[in-house]
């Protein structure tokens, strides 16, 4: 982590907790699936 750079890009930042927690909610959602079954 580069100190003094971490409100540079807040929208990039936003794309990637946004990714994030898109990836994990299709992880739930399949491991959901995996088990029902």
């Amino acid at each position: 982590m580069l100190r003094g750079r971490e409100p540079a890009h807040p929208d990039f930042a936003m794309k990637v907790l946004r990714s994030v927690a898109e990836g994990v909610k299709d992880m739930a959602k399949l491991e959901k699936r995996g088990l029902s079954q």
